[in-house]
């Protein structure tokens, strides 16, 4: 053999091993960009993955094979998650929060049924996602927490809403927690027209608070806007009309790292609506979005924020889709991910690198029905391309 050949596959030994250590496609990669959790799901809900920024780990509710746990990935520069921690779950978890500041870790909500009830359960858990405490809230037979919020003195904010059966039962309910999951105080809707899709935390340690009809809580009898004080009082309010394109309930508000608002939802006929207010509840400008649904925010390091929403409202032949805006409202970029098959959003992260992280559900990878669709995480850089 000559000492060329011997240098030529001494070269390809080497680009074998390399390209095997470096593969962006390792476990679990599959198609148009999603890393699947196999037969794992409940990531269609806007709280159901967090991201811790300073450790660059993500925190997910998952229900693998009827098991519910809480687990803590590292992620790679490729998007490959690794398991760091898990915790089993003895409830129904829904929501899941970040950053608290009295144990360093999450929390998570859910229900848990007890005598013939359905009982609010909220865990927390520390870094090392070992638990801290537990607290048990009256609920009733269709009661969830639907959004979740952790304050700046380490508390908690809670959004409860009824399912059906609205005539029977107060449509919300909003609890107020301090960092030892002890109700400080608790607001409770007598009326049929009252139903809270989002809370967010102020600056003033108080709470935003968005209801798609409000007819107890405020007292406005339309969907509202409001900041409430620590103590529950209302600071102030803003409320909508029922134009075609005014809002008619939000999804999801986020703070500004200049401190300002941003809220999403939809309106009466023209699908996405994004408005942006200042401290005091001045709005600076509203935008029609450009696409029909809209589930979740991320703010951004440029005072902007990034959207997650779908490209039809229905079940079905859903596609993810996700859009930034700047500061000013201008958009920067609006993208259509996901691959065959049916892709319902979840939730959507800035990455400390200031690329962003998807959440959902899809069945793109086989099977029909709901019961086949397992959770996937996508990564698309600042422009909203896919990253390999």
């Amino acid at each position: 053999m000559t000492l060329k050949r011997i240098y030529l596959l001494l070269f390809l030994g080497l680009a074998l091993f390399s390209c095997k250590d470096d593969d962006p496609q390792g476990p679990p990669y599959d198609y148009e960009g999603h890393w699947e959790l196999q037969g794992a799901n409940l990531a269609s809900t806007k709280n159901s993955m967090a991201y811790r920024a300073d450790i660059n780990s993500v925190f997910a509710i998952l229900s693998e094979s009827g098991t519910k746990t809480v687990k803590r990935f590292s992620m790679n520069n490729y998007g490959v998650f690794t398991t760091e921690f898990e915790a089993t779950l003895d409830f129904d978890p829904l929501l899941i929060a970040a950053n608290v500041p009295a144990t360093e870790g999450v929390i998570v909500a859910g229900t848990v049924e007890s005598g013939g009830n359905t009982l609010i359960r909220i865990r927390a858990y520390d870094n090392s996602l070992t638990e801290s405490w537990t607290s048990d809230y009256a609920g009733g037979n269709i009661f969830r927490p639907f959004d979740l919020t952790v304050l700046t003195d380490g508390g908690m904010s809670v959004s409860v809403r009824s399912l059906n059966d609205y005539d029977n039962y107060p449509n919300f309910s909003l609890y107020r927690c301090n960092s030892a999951g002890d109700t400080v105080w608790s607001k409770w809707s007598n009326s049929a027209q009252d139903d809270s899709y989002a809370v967010e935390a102020a600056p003033n340690g108080g709470t935003f608070v968005g209801l798609e009809k409000n007819g107890g809580v405020l007292g406005t009898g339309t969907p509202t806007l409001a900041l409430l004080d620590p103590n529950g009082t209302k600071v102030w309010d803003t409320t909508y009309t029922t134009a075609d394109d005014d809002l008619q309930f939000i999804s999801d508000l986020k703070m500004t790292t200049s401190g300002d608002l941003v809220l999403v939802g939809e309106t009466y006929k023209h699908g996405s609506i994004l408005i942006r207010y200042d401290a005091n509840g001045n709005e600076k400008w509203r935008k029609i979005g450009p696409k029909a649904g809209s589930i979740a925010l991320s703010a951004t390091p440029d005072d902007g924020v990034v959207v997650l929403g779908s490209s039809i409202s229905e079940w079905i032949e859903r596609q993810i889709e996700v859009w930034k805006m700047d500061a000013s409202g201008n958009f920067e970029f609006t993208s259509t991910l996901g691959g065959p098959g049916t892709d319902n959003p979840g939730n959507i992260a800035t990455l400390a690198n200031g690329n962003y992280l998807l959440s959902g559900l899809t069945n793109g990878f086989g099977g029909t029905g709901e019961s086949n669709f397992h959770t996937f995480y996508i990564r698309v850089n600042n422009e909203g391309e896919i990253m390999p």
